[in-house]
């Protein structure tokens, strides 16, 4: 893998060309040789295009359908993956799923087979657009999916299937809340249609979802350190220390405003805060079944609407306080204790009171269509297909308090109609530097892949217990194209909040692929696939895949596969524009504390991330009721794509010298008193090596205890045992400690009733990037209880109880709180809102 450079037009196009020759030269046999009559059903599932009849084959391939969504009491389609243990869901934004503690981005989200798109140019794709009534099963491909989808897909994919042949018509609606919180509450309601008819079918659906906003100290705190903080919300304003007072921010310190600390904001009030979401989604899909081929479509909308609240921004700048103001003016005296040595006036904090907290109205709406054709080719069973799909994201989010104009709020200050350090109530007002901006931008993605599949030979007819050689292939080609129009105040700096530069990208992707499955015995398959992916903006890749399993005897399957993956720099890492703005950090370099000119800027020549992926499993099934399953997984990952915050930069000088940073475009400029003047950094870089190594486990027992009652027991277990970076940060090689994650259950049901009671547990870990910031995470354990009761004429009833005994997932730190929206790593796997109810009713006609 690598990138390499951009061929030539004729030569980048001659593998379209041998492969749409093989598209229209497909062989087709006689009537009598294989009749349409005898041609057996395959399906495909996830990771391969050759269809099959056997689900359960080379691929570690685990599924999840609809009724498990009601069944785990989940409200949205997150809460699902968060109980699955290779997989943890984020609250954010549309919501994200990561893989074994991976970057998002190295998950590839499809709908039936095809690309989702990315919110904000980005890496991450919602999965809170799709609406859960219209998922018939989610599949998860445990393995490296690169070689069959291109980009993203280097550790995992996930696949959402929608319902096919839905005859009928059903009503859901879910509620939840949280014991914690009155207003910590979600709904979901859905009404779904499908009619079968002759030829064909189609189905709508209707779904909309509401979640309430948890806010401030309903969460209970997750910290024990409160003295540095107040209680109440409080404007925080630092004008340097004058007269060597205490740290303001500490108890005992004084405020700017005279009054005794502490005098900063309690964090809980903004990092345990959910914000309201109202998502409303539609989806209309069809079938029609002509003489010799078949087509379909697909047609979905969401809107959904955030309202989220945080920190209002902070006032940080350097004024020349004798330039600004005319010298012998009431200001310069008033401010002359807070002078630097340089004769600066330096201003630092946030004006709670005044500019109130920063809350954003956002709107994201999503449009997707997607066509699909395909048949066979006469009578054989060689089959083509066809598949397009076009998706546009727009968002808009508008600040509606917390943000001002500062230009206009250095002129009050240095006019002296707003007094910095006067008490709260005596420093006038800033309406007049209060600021309504609006973040806009708009994704568009469009994708079509032609194809053929069928059998090349059957090695039975050369020798006894001889198998099918199969294959498919094709082309693809995909078109992406980003812009980001922000308003002025926040392209041009004038805003508080960091410079967000309006800029517009995009990219062309072509591709073709090829898969052979070749089975010299029944008992024996081999997989071979391959993928050439030609950007227009970084070159080329190609990704291989080798697989084989093997069946000794019926209750028993060997697998194995090894390929490689990638992950390409996003649309924002490569067509951003530069911005310079004032960043507060620790310089690691000197210790001190300050606020210091940074410009982030974007690596014209970052290379995609690429990964080696391999891995050993077993599938045993001695009994019909009785399965297990074990995969040893190994990732390795190179050119790591990833952001260094500008004082982990300066932690990396302290530790190995500018030569350490001289490859990676960084500048840190200093006075000669060591001091930073300037810096110039890179936005994301590529640098170092990630290994992950792990198993899976899965154990799944049915039991008929009486009459048609069964009882079934199961347990599945992610265990990742090595994990490393070496040259990712300062140091040469680092190593992780191991973690688990666990889901067992316990279930007995009839036609009528359901029970199950199932168990989540998460081990221990440590988070942080640096020894000087871990922090140790206690391992998390999680009991939950599930009901349902069917009736005859149509009605189920579901009831479930989430963190049955009310863990709390608490770090064991004395300063850093769980964070509703960012959770991370293993963190994701469970929800701070610890004890929740759940109650849903779901008819059907």
């Amino acid at each position: 893998i690598g990138k390499e450079k951009l061929m030539s037009h004729h030569r980048s196009m001659l593998p379209f060309v041998i492969l749409l020759s093989a598209l229209f030269s497909a062989p087709t046999y006689s009537q009598e040789e294989n009749s349409e009559d005898q041609r057996v059903e395959k399906i495909s599932v996830t990771g391969s295009f050759i269809k099959k009849i056997d689900v359960q084959g080379i691929a570690p391939l685990e599924s999840i359908s609809n009724e498990e969504f009601t069944k785990r009491g989940a409200v949205e389609i997150g809460d699902v993956f968060r109980e699955t243990p290779a997989f943890e869901s984020v609250y954010s934004d549309g919501g994200h799923v990561r893989f074994r503690g991976q970057h998002a981005g190295n998950v590839l989200i499809l709908l039936n087979g095809l690309r989702m798109p990315k919110l904000d140019g980005g890496y991450y794709t919602s999965i809170r657009d799709l609406p859960t009534a219209a998922i018939g099963q989610v599949e998860m491909l445990k393995d490296s999916g690169s070689a069959t989808y291109g980009s993203d897909a280097m550790s995992g994919v996930i696949n959402f299937k929608t319902k096919t042949d839905y005859d009928g018509a059903e009503i859901q609606t879910g509620f939840s809340r949280a014991e914690m919180t009155s207003q910590g509450f979600q709904q979901n309601y859905s009404a779904t249609y499908g009619k079968n008819f002759s030829r064909g079918n189609i189905m709508g659906v209707v779904q909309f979802e509401k979640t309430k906003a948890v806010t401030e100290f309903e969460l209970g705190s997750y910290t024990t350190r409160t003295d540095r903080y107040s209680n109440a919300k409080v404007s925080d304003v630092n004008l340097g220390d004058p007269d060597g007072n205490p740290n303001p921010r500490e108890a005992g310190g004084t405020c700017i405003d005279g009054s005794a600390g502490p005098c900063e904001t309690n964090p809980l009030f903004y990092q345990q805060h959910r914000p309201d979401n109202h998502d409303i989604s539609t989806l209309l899909t069809g079938s029609y079944e002509f003489d010799n081929f078949n087509v379909s479509f697909l047609g979905l909308y969401n809107r959904n609407e955030t309202t989220s609240l945080s920190s209002p921004q902070s006032v940080r700048w350097i004024d020349d306080i004798n330039t600004s103001i005319a010298g012998g003016d009431l200001q310069t005296t008033r401010y002359n204790s807070y002078l630097s040595g340089s004769g600066n006036l330096e201003v630092n904090g946030s004006f709670e009171q005044e500019l109130g907290d920063y809350v954003t109205e956002k709107t994201r709406e999503t449009f997707s269509f997607q066509g699909r054709a395909g048949g066979y080719f006469g009578s054989s069973d060689w089959g083509w297909e066809v598949q397009s799909g076009v998706s546009i994201a727009d968002s808009e989010a508008t600040v509606v308090s917390g943000e001002a104009n500062q230009n206009i709020l250095k002129d009050l200050v240095e006019s002296g109609d707003f007094l910095l350090d006067a008490p709260v109530g005596q420093r006038s007002n800033v309406d007049s530097a209060k600021i309504n901006p609006t973040y806009r931008n708009n994704s568009f993605l469009f994708q079509t892949r032609a194809m053929i599949t069928g059998d090349v030979y059957n090695l039975g007819d050369l020798y006894s217990g001889g198998g099918y050689v199969s294959m498919a292939a094709g082309v693809e080609i995909q078109k992406e194209d980003f812009e980001f129009d922000n308003d002025t105040s926040l392209s041009n700096g004038a805003a508080l909040a960091q410079t967000s530069a309006n800029f517009e990208g995009g990219r062309d992707i072509k591709s073709a692929f090829a898969e052979f499955s070749i089975s010299p015995l029944e008992s024996l398959e081999v997989s071979l696939a391959g993928r050439f992916d030609e950007y227009s903006d970084m070159g080329s890749t190609f990704n291989p895949k080798l697989g084989l399993s093997y069946r000794p005897a019926d209750f028993v399957l060997f697998r194995s596969s090894v390929g490689t993956g990638f992950r390409a720099p996003g649309i924002t890492d490569v067509y951003s524009r530069e911005t310079t703005g004032i960043q507060g950090f620790n310089d690691g370099v000197t210790g001190d504390f300050g606020y210091y000119n940074v410009t982030e800027f974007n690596d014209t020549n970052l290379d995609p991330e690429e990964a080696l992926t391999y891995n050993f499993g077993t599938v045993i099934q001695p009994f019909k009721n009785v399965t297990f399953l074990i995969d040893q997984w190994n990732y390795e990952g190179e050119n790591v794509i990833t952001s260094i915050d500008a004082d982990d930069f300066t932690d990396i000088e302290n530790r190995s010298g500018t030569e350490a940073l001289d490859g990676l475009g960084v500048v840190i400029n200093r006075d000669g008193s060591g001091n930073i003047t300037s810096m110039r950094i890179p936005n994301v870089v590529n640098v170092g090596k990630r290994t992950l190594r792990g198993l899976d486990t899965q154990l799944d027992i049915k039991y008929n205890i009486f009459g048609d009652y069964e009882l079934k027991f199961g347990s599945n277990l992610m265990y990742i045992f090595e994990r490393t970076d070496e040259g990712i940060m300062y140091e040469t090689k680092r190593e992780y400690q191991s973690t688990w994650k666990n889901r067992t259950y316990l279930s007995m049901y009839n036609q009528t009733h359901f029970a199950r009671l199932s168990l989540l547990t998460v081990s221990r870990d440590r988070q942080g990037q640096f020894s000087r910031n871990e922090i140790e995470i206690p391992s998390y354990h999680e009991l939950d209880f599930s009901y349902s009761y069917t009736w005859k004429w149509g009605g189920k009833l579901n009831f479930t109880v989430k963190n049955l005994m009310n863990s709390r997932p608490q770090p064991n730190s004395n300063f850093d709180p769980i964070r509703y929206g960012y959770l991370s790593q293993s963190q994701s796997s469970f929800s701070p809102l610890r004890r929740r109810y759940y109650l849903g009713y779901t008819h059907t006609f």
